[in-house]
């Protein structure tokens, strides 16, 4: 018997698609093929053992319980192929430019899109319909890789003989590396920060399981949005501890830049910092570690996140 081709992770590629309608395939299939580090989702039902009594000391026959398609997605953030992930997140970008470079904005507060996800292991496809992005995290700093968490739900789960759309064009990504960011506060850097960090929960609400329905989610309905994040700064005046102590508003703008044509924007026009003081560890630099929560008041960009994305590509 001849030895089975075991599926290979360098080989693996990622298909996005954006749905008809939850659950919903579009009527013809599209979609793009993104660069990822790793890919988590995946279905799960557990078997539970009953506590059904029968005269004996055997356990009895095990049941189901409900399905759950979900997983993180360790994606690398650069100028192209983050946008499909940003509208994953926010929807349709509101987009500018005749020729390249393009400045796409994407605002929070928009109803985010349902999408189908694939995978393929060696000549097996996972196909994940009903798929909306539950949270993100990313952090700069230091000389590692520039990667993204995004955290994923899903609907239903196949495994499929055929791809999805085998003519779908692949991504060519065009990396940003953690030396390109800055932390500005109002246009101005915020001080000597060594790190920070972004987590966005979207607040889906994966309860919704309708019977007759074989325990899958029927919808993943949007929630509160929570933002939250963390940065580092070293001391060198008092003005950061006397915001934070004050509850100050402040503005936070995490940037990626190659070039011009090449740009990555966070915006948090309203955001208010943790009251941390400093702490003395050794005898080099004394630092704060400060957390911070965005939010939306009377912000005049009219959402509590703003993400803008400048390169060549005409639209997403």
């Amino acid at each position: 018997m001849p030895n089975k081709q075991i599926a290979v992770g360098a080989k693996t590629t990622v298909l996005m698609d954006v749905e008809k309608s939850f659950g919903v395939p579009p009527d013809v299939r599209g979609g793009v093929r993104l660069p990822i580090n790793a890919f988590g989702l995946k279905p799960s039902r557990a078997k539970n053992s009953a506590a059904t009594l029968t005269g004996r000391y055997d356990p009895s026959q095990p049941f189901d319980g409900n399905l759950d398609v979900s997983g993180a997605v360790t994606v690398p953030v650069d100028a192209r192929a983050f946008g499909h992930w940003l509208k994953a997140m926010f929807g349709a970008p509101v987009t500018s430019g005749e020729a390249a470079p393009f400045t796409h904005v994407w605002k929070s507060g928009q109803d985010m899109p349902s999408l189908v996800m694939q995978a393929n292991y060696g000549n097996i496809y996972g196909q994940y319909s009903g798929c909306r992005v539950s949270s993100f995290s990313m952090q700069a700093g230091g000389d590692g890789e520039l990667t993204a968490t995004v955290n994923m739900a899903g609907r239903e789960a196949d495994y499929a003989d055929a791809d999805y759309n085998a003519s779908a064009a692949s991504v060519v990504m065009k990396r940003f590396s953690n030396f390109q960011a800055a932390l500005l506060s109002g246009g101005q850097p915020l001080g000597v920060v060594t790190d920070c960090s972004l987590n966005i929960d979207f607040g889906l609400d994966s309860t919704i399981r309708a019977l007759g329905d074989q325990g899958r989610v029927y919808d993943l309905i949007q929630g509160l949005m929570s933002i939250t994040g963390s940065l580092t700064v070293f001391i060198t005046d008092r003005e950061l501890l006397m915001k934070a102590k004050n509850s100050e508003e402040i503005s936070l703008e995490m940037s990626f830049s190659i070039d011009e044509a090449n740009k990555l924007t966070f915006t948090l026009p309203e955001v208010q910092l943790s009251y941390d003081g400093p702490t003395v560890d050794g005898p080099t630099g004394v630092k704060m570690d400060h957390s911070f929560t965005a939010y939306f008041n009377d912000s005049a960009d009219n959402a509590a996140v703003v993400v803008t994305l400048v390169n060549d590509v005409e639209s997403y």
